[in-house]
């Protein structure tokens, strides 16, 4: 119990903290480069942790016994763990501040740093929703409201998640950075200059700023949750 428990306060910092890198103005620069260098190492430490599921998965891959769903988490965790690298190396080909005397395209690392960034809210979504049902009950036992209350407030939560998820996935960069791959301007380094990019001033840090963009990136990947939860209940 305390194992798990360590594992989802590691993930709610792990969370929190890739948010909040979705505007490098949120905090600093610095804040940016070196705080995401330290979220790898966080997601590292989270695969170290559940090495054991890993382990045991990755050998039984091929067995035609093991739920496909079990497949499909093991999929996602891979995909996302190749998302982290792919943030990792084209955050440190394009670094302003730690990593200054490294060069290369920086319009190709930029784009895969902005796709592969977008790409990590989807997959956490789906990893979140996956688990929804643990989570709830996690949740649950924590909060001891009456049934019905719950059911309503629980109700009403989720619609809220699912308009605001669906308001910020249209209003925000992140439709900007998912489709960065497929933009025929990307070769003359247009639309390039929104959300991570945008503007080189430094800020000092503004409260506000950081809860408005850690809610903001929150939304869409819990919407990517909640539609992995109902599609999941469907089939």
């Amino acid at each position: 119990m305390k194992k798990n428990r360590f594992k989802l306060i590691l993930d709610i910092i792990m969370m929190v903290m890739l948010f909040s890198m979705y505007n490098k103005k949120t905090v600093s620069m610095e804040y940016h480069e070196i705080g995401g260098l330290f979220l790898i190492g966080l997601f590292l430490i989270h695969n170290i942790v559940n090495w054991a599921w890993i382990k045991n998965i990755s050998l039984r891959l091929t067995d035609k016994k093991l739920p496909t769903r079990s497949k499909i988490c093991w999929i996602i965790n891979f995909l996302l763990l190749v998302s982290f690298i792919l943030i990792a190396i084209s955050g440190i080909m394009i670094s302003k501040t730690v990593l200054i005397n490294i060069t290369g395209d920086i319009v190709l690392w930029k784009s895969i740093h902005y796709f592969a960034s977008a790409l990590a809210i989807i997959l956490i979504g789906i990893h979140i929703g996956l688990h929804w049902n643990y989570l709830k009950g996690f949740v649950t036992k924590k909060v001891k409201l009456p049934a019905k209350i719950g059911k309503i407030l629980g109700a009403a939560l989720i619609a809220f998640l699912l308009v605001t998820g669906v308001y910020n996935t249209i209003n925000s960069d992140f439709s900007h950075w998912i489709a960065t791959p497929f933009e025929d301007n990307i070769k003359e380094g247009k639309g390039l200059r929104r959300g991570l990019n945008a503007g080189l001033e430094e800020e000092t840090l503004d409260p506000g700023k950081f809860s408005d963009i850690v809610l903001t990136y929150g939304s869409i990947t819990l919407l990517f949750a909640i539609l992995t939860k109902e599609i999941e209940k469907r089939t």
